[in-house]
């Protein structure tokens, strides 16, 4: 058999094997016991933090941790408690915390 021949075939099965790879991968998720780990904004769905800067026009701020994140949800004040309720992209969106009794 010719190299061309042997050329051929090998970028064939190269293909093949990459498509199937992949058919099965997605078949079969890995189990892990911390799905957000590489997803932080969700890390953050649920929790309460304090706006950093206040929410005008529907965006704003908070502070968490040490980084700094884009904030949207109903216009209010620096200092207000909110709860991330989603995220969009590298956006949390929040809504005014409940007061705690």
């Amino acid at each position: 058999m010719g190299w061309e021949a042997q050329l051929v075939i090998f970028a064939v099965l190269s293909v093949v094997a990459g498509i199937a790879g992949r058919i099965w991968v997605s078949h079969r998720p890995t189990e892990t016991d911390e799905p957000n780990l590489n997803r932080r904004g969700e890390q953050y769905i649920g929790r309460v933090f304090t706006l950093d800067g206040a929410i005008v026009n529907g965006v704003g701020k908070i502070k968490v941790g040490d980084s700094h994140w884009r904030v949207s949800g109903d216009d209010m004040p620096a200092g207000s408690q909110v709860s991330v309720v989603d995220v969009e992209g590298v956006t949390l969106r929040v809504e005014k915390a409940p007061v705690a009794d």
